[in-house]
């Protein structure tokens, strides 16, 4: 895959996971939240698979792939890895991951966003452990941590009030 295409792919697959991310509010159903999830899993494998196309060709060098990476590639590409994470589906996370080696410091996000996955990767391997919760989904700690960058900004607050759609999102 040409690394000129790659970017309205990205774009495109951006917009997919905003739609549904919204749902992952504490305000929405369970069926709701698990649909929401399902879906930016979806969208996290399609980009896993975009990403492992565009980084296996061989007119593709890793330079290339670093020069021409954008700081949205690099937070869609840190969304799918967390969502990725979230459900285990670890192969796919690895491309992802192997993108971020490669695009290294070209873009200076990819240390936070590599340090947030370590820090998430810890709190998924905690529970698992310990057993404290089977089911992510009803996790809050952990959907917190899956949507990170829904905290749009200290005024905004969370996506869950509403911040990045403007949507009043409470109990009233």
């Amino acid at each position: 895959l040409d690394l000129r295409a790659i970017a309205p792919m990205i774009y495109l697959q951006n917009v997919r996971m905003m739609l549904h991310r919204h749902n992952l509010s504490p305000l929405c159903r369970p069926e709701a939240r698990y649909r929401a999830v399902e879906a930016c899993v979806k969208v996290a494998l399609s980009t896993a698979q975009l990403m492992s196309r565009c980084m296996g060709s061989s007119s593709v060098s890793r330079y290339d792939l670093a020069v021409s990476a954008t700081t949205l590639l690099c937070t869609h590409l840190w969304r799918c890895t967390l969502f990725l994470l979230f459900r285990g589906e670890y192969e796919a996370a690895l491309i992802l991951v192997q993108a971020f080696f490669t695009i290294g410091s070209a873009r200076n996000v990819t240390a936070d966003c590599g340090r947030h996955i370590a820090f998430f990767i810890r709190c998924i391997t905690d529970r698992l452990q310990t057993r404290v919760v089977t089911d992510f989904e009803q996790d809050e700690e952990l959907m917190a941590y899956v949507s990170a960058d829904l905290q749009s900004s200290a005024a905004n607050g969370w996506i869950w009030q509403g911040g990045e759609t403007g949507a009043r999102l409470s109990d009233n």
